[in-house]
C-alpha cells in the first residue's frame, strides 16, 4: 500500500511553440519556463543525448506502456500526422461572400497532449523492492487506463504511457493526439471550460476573463477529484498534501494511516465479493 498524496499535471505542446523571449527553441512562457516543442518533449521522454540533463546516471531507461503504439518512433509519427490535419474555416471572397476553405494547422497549434502522474515513491527504493515496484506500476497502469477512457470519450487517442526510472520519484507520462481534428485543446478539461466562457458570445470584458479563469480552475479541480476517486484513493493516497491542507506532522501521519486503512478495507471487500461470486458460479 502506498502512502502520501497524489500529483498530476497536464500540458499541451505544439510543433513550434508560441513566440516568447529569445530565439527558438529557447523561447519562454510568461511564467519563465521554456516553451518546449513536441519534438523536444519526445526527445526528453526517450532520453536522447542532450535532451535530459536532470536524470540519474546508471538507472534503467524509459519503459513504454503501449496503447495505440508501442515505440517512440510511432508516437512521433502519429503526432506529426495529426499536426498535418487540415481544418475548415470561412474567409471572405472579393465580393464579400463567405467561402468555406481548408488550411493546414498552424505550427504553434497544440497537437500533443501530455500528462504526468508522479507517485510518492523513491525510484531507488522501488528498484530495490520487487513488491513496491509491482504495486507502483499497478497504480500507474490504472492511471493510464483512466486517461485512456477519459480521452477516448472526447475524441482523442492515447499513444502510450512512459515510465521513467531515472529520476528521484517514480512517475508516468501519458501522450495523446487527435488524428481527426489535429488540435487537442478539447482533451484538456481546463481549456474546455475556459473556452466555453470566452466563446459564449458575451462581449469581452474583465469580468468575463475572470469567470473564464474560475471555470478553468474549477474544471481542473474536478479532474483531480475524479482521478483521486477512481485511481489514487483506492491505492491509499491522499488528495492533497499537508501544506495545502494546513496539517501538522502528527495530523498528516494520522491522515496517511487512515487512507491506508480505508484502501486496505476496500481491497479486502473487493476480494471477498470476487470470492463470493466464484462460489455462486
Amino acid at each position: 500500500m502506498l502512502e502520501g498524496y497524489q500529483f498530476a499535471h497536464i500540458e499541451l505542446w505544439s510543433n513550434k511553440g508560441k513566440t516568447g523571449e529569445g530565439a527558438e527553441p529557447q523561447a519562454k512562457r510568461k511564467n519563465g519556463q521554456r516553451r518546449w516543442t513536441a519534438r523536444e518533449i519526445f526527445d526528453e521522454a526517450e532520453r536522447l543525448a542532450g535532451a535530459s540533463a536532470h536524470i540519474i546516471p546508471g538507472r534503467p531507461g524509459p519503459q513504454i506502456l503501449p496503447r495505440a503504439v508501442a515505440t517512440f518512433a510511432d508516437m512521433r509519427k502519429m503526432q506529426q500526422e495529426a499536426a498535418q490535419v487540415q481544418e475548415a474555416y470561412v474567409r471572405r471572397s472579393k465580393d464579400k461572400k463567405p467561402v468555406a476553405v481548408k488550411r493546414k494547422l498552424r505550427n504553434d497549434a497544440a497537437t500533443l497532449y501530455a500528462s504526468v502522474y508522479s507517485l510518492p515513491v523513491i525510484t531507488e527504493e522501488a528498484l530495490a523492492d520487487p513488491k513496491l515496484k509491482e504495486d507502483a506500476l499497478d497504480v500507474l497502469e490504472q492511471a493510464l487506463e483512466w486517461e485512456c477512457g477519459r480521452i477516448s470519450k472526447v475524441g482523442g487517442v492515447v499513444l502510450a504511457g512512459v515510465v521513467h526510472w531515472d529520476e528521484q520519484h517514480l512517475h508516468l507520462h501519458v501522450y495523446a493526439v487527435d488524428p481527426v481534428r489535429g488540435r487537442i485543446d478539447h482533451l484538456h478539461p481546463g481549456r474546455v471550460a475556459k473556452d466555453a466562457v470566452n466563446n459564449s458570445g458575451e462581449e469581452k470584458s474583465k469580468d468575463r476573463g475572470m469567470r473564464a479563469n474560475v471555470a478553468y480552475c474549477d474544471a481542473m479541480r474536478a479532474w483531480q477529484d475524479d482521478l483521486h476517486r477512481e485511481v489514487f484513493e483506492p491505492a491509499g493516497l491522499l488528495r492533497i498534501g499537508p501544506g495545502r491542507a494546513r496539517w501538522s506532522r502528527e495530523e498528516y501521519g494520522r491522515a496517511k494511516a487512515l487512507a491506508r486503512d480505508v484502501a486496505s478495507r476496500e481491497q479486502q471487500f473487493a476480494e471477498f465479493e470476487a470470492w463470493e461470486h466464484e462460489q455462486e458460479e
